[in-house]
């Protein structure tokens, strides 16, 4: 089988980048990362899981995996591949209760977009990220774990960068995210790291 080309995994998804509706990855496999509370086990597409897999591994060999944060969990994923149709209910189901909160639609959808993605527009469809972290919820306070830090020295060494980091938002469209990883294989993973870009700034 001829090897995957180095820019098979820098595919941009965002507000201005869509993915249609029947975009869904064909090489989906599971993470032996999932958390384990009952959830299904999460996928990504071959490489990523991979590369995830042996990331965790190391993980493991050097204690991560066993340490428990505040919340008492410790480091796993909590979502990988999402569908066009899983996007749209977890986006309508957080703007109905932002609308029950009292937020007009209009505000609810403008608060929702600030952190999830409309269908089509989130690189969860892709296959190509993941979320992970040691906390009840996605919270910025994970920046503050251990873990944390080793992933901001080394997840590029597995092909992993931090998708929306702390002074892009502008840029990304999205708030901080230190629980979201993106995979764009070793390659590229090493220059955006060391040249501190989001990968907007790398693709333009």
């Amino acid at each position: 089988m001829a090897p995957v080309p180095e820019d098979e995994y820098l595919l941009l998804v965002n507000r201005e980048h869509p993915i249609g509706r029947g975009n869904a990855p064909e090489d989906l496999t599971e993470l032996s990362g999932t958390r384990a509370d009952g959830r299904p086990t999460q996928t990504m597409r071959k490489c990523a899981a991979m590369a995830l897999n042996a990331m965790f591994l190391e993980l493991d060999r050097l204690g991560y995996l066993d340490r428990t944060s505040p919340d008492g969990l410790t480091f796993s994923v909590t979502s990988g591949y999402r569908s066009y149709e899983y996007q749209a209910s977890l986006f309508e189901t957080y703007k109905s209760q932002y609308m029950a909160g009292g937020m007009t639609e209009e505000q609810a959808i403008a608060r929702v977009s600030r952190t999830t993605a409309r269908p089509g527009e989130s690189e969860h469809q892709t296959g190509l990220c993941v979320d992970m972290h040691d906390r009840l919820c996605a919270t910025t306070e994970f920046e503050h774990s251990p873990v944390f830090a080793w992933l901001s020295e080394n997840a590029w060494k597995f092909g992993f960068i931090l998708r929306y980091p702390k002074g892009k938002e502008e840029i990304t469209g999205y708030s901080y995210e230190p629980w979201h990883y993106r995979y764009v294989g070793r390659f590229h993973a090493e220059r955006i790291h060391r040249a501190g870009l989001c990968l907007e700034e790398y693709v333009s």
